[in-house]
């Protein structure tokens, strides 16, 4: 890892500030992690669309169970992603699948799934996909990252409203927008009682759509925090000051 190429300044930062800054990572690197994270959704929505076409009593709460459950799947590709990008390199969106399937085994899927149930899995992830490891270090790894800050869990807590949030805004933006001809009876009412497609098309809409901020939100917590264990900043002002050095020396 070269930090002189690092996408931003690297110095110490509150866990708010590198939270603010994710999210300012996401918007301009928008475009290629919402289409990493489209694709990556794609095959279970295609799942989710055939259980409702052969399925004869479908559970729209079993989808979005699933949906909840097998999301660090598309999470660890744009982890992959922005890891690289942030030190100058924008892979490709084969070049980044290449390396998910690398990484593909029993263990590395079931930290995963474990890794869903815990605030904490924004530092869980990118230990587990960029640092690796086996369990017993990973852990007193991820035990270091998360001792005295709460920003972990806030971040689990204000997604988990996010998507509520913007659910709701947008079957209250199409019921609002919808000619009362067209749609005789409340779109709202339609979306959360009855029209399971709807409710899985908008839950599978917001996911595209926030998984790149989440992402890049917990990939700068985790930045930061090495930063602060391992001195970043400090390594960056000794090798600015031993080439101010040197080219002093050579005149």
């Amino acid at each position: 890892m070269e930090l002189n190429k690092a996408a931003v300044f690297l110095r110490k930062r509150s866990h708010w500030q590198a939270m603010d800054l994710g999210l300012l990572l996401g918007r301009i690197w928008f475009v290629p992690l919402s289409t990493l994270s489209l694709l990556s959704f794609l095959p279970f929505f295609l799942l989710a669309a055939l259980y409702f076409f052969f399925a004869a009593e479908p559970s729209i709460w079993w989808v979005w169970f699933l949906f909840w459950l097998f999301a660090p799947l598309s999470e660890s590709v744009l982890i992959i992603w922005i890891s690289r990008a942030f030190f100058g390199v924008q892979l490709k969106c084969r070049e980044v699948f290449s390396l998910w399937r690398e990484k593909l085994s029993f263990s590395f899927l079931l930290s995963l799934f474990r890794g869903r149930f815990s605030a904490y899995r924004a530092f869980a992830y990118s230990i587990l996909i960029l640092e690796g490891g086996n369990g017993r270090a990973r852990k007193k790894r991820l035990s270091v990252f998360t001792k005295k800050q709460q920003s972990g869990f806030f971040l689990y807590c204000s997604l988990l409203l996010l998507h509520l949030i913007f659910i709701f805004s947008v079957v209250t933006a199409v019921d609002f927008i919808l000619p009362k001809d067209f749609m005789p009876f409340p779109f709202k009412s339609y979306a959360f009682n009855g029209g399971q497609w709807i409710s899985l098309l908008l839950y599978f809409f917001c996911a595209v759509i926030l998984t790149p901020f989440s992402v890049s939100c917990g990939f700068m917590l985790y930045i930061s925090s090495r930063i602060e264990l391992e001195g970043w900043d400090i390594e960056i002002g000794f090798r600015n000051l031993n080439m101010r050095l040197k080219k002093g020396g050579s005149q």
